[in-house]
């Protein structure tokens, strides 16, 4: 298997929980992923609008009143948080360890990774990413996206998560100032290992996050 196949069958492990409750799935590949095209990742900045793309896609296919919920999981997370601020058609989304910002990130891994203070390289290669890309950094920010959304948006995030600490997602749960919003930090999990390591338990919470927006 390739592992362009593989980006993709990372999200199969959601699709049953959705499927069982009678929600039909649709899986993609982001831009500059598996069989996608796109020289550039953009940690959610231009993915946004492919989604949005995507979502105006299945909208136009379902008809009047269809229903669009949307999941991802960490880039893709972070892709979502920052398309419900363009996009106030869907009715739910779920973020699994999404961080919540480029910067914070960024900034984040460069410490922990290679034990240097982000000046001057971050602030270097931001500048060479928006020649390049045409952004900064900072412009990625899911936190400051999600500030005025009233979506309802369920953030999980793992315990033991070091890739993307989990109080990134507990820093948005608390920015998040209108609608519905839930949060599960699940336990004995890393990173993107929610699901896999509390099977039944985010079963539970996301069904019961389903019903509790009456989707």
């Amino acid at each position: 298997m390739s592992w362009d196949n593989l980006y993709t069958l990372w999200s199969v492990k959601y699709m049953d929980i959705f499927l069982k409750r009678g929600i039909s799935v649709l899986i993609y590949d982001h831009r500059n992923h598996g069989l996608s095209g796109g020289k550039n990742t953009t940690f959610g900045h231009y993915e946004k609008y492919d989604l949005k793309a995507v979502t105006d896609w299945l909208f136009t296919r379902l008809g009047d009143g269809g229903k669009v919920g949307i999941m991802g999981e960490s880039m893709g997370a972070a892709t979502v948080l920052l398309n419900s601020e363009i996009d106030d058609r869907v009715s739910f989304y779920i973020a699994d360890c999404a961080y919540s910002s480029m910067s914070g990130i960024l900034k984040y891994r460069m410490r922990k990774d290679f034990h240097i203070y982000p000046f001057p390289l971050y602030y270097s290669a931001s500048l060479i990413t928006k020649i390049r890309a045409g952004i900064f950094f900072r412009e990625v920010s899911p936190i400051k996206a999600i500030e005025n959304v009233e979506t309802p948006i369920f953030f999980i995030h793992g315990k033991n998560d070091d890739y993307v600490p989990y109080q990134m997602s507990v820093d948005m749960y608390n920015a998040k100032k209108k609608g519905f919003k839930k949060i599960y930090l699940a336990p004995n999990a890393g990173h993107a290992e929610a699901y896999w390591n509390n099977k039944d338990e985010y079963d539970r919470l996301v069904g019961e996050f389903l019903e509790q927006i009456v989707f």
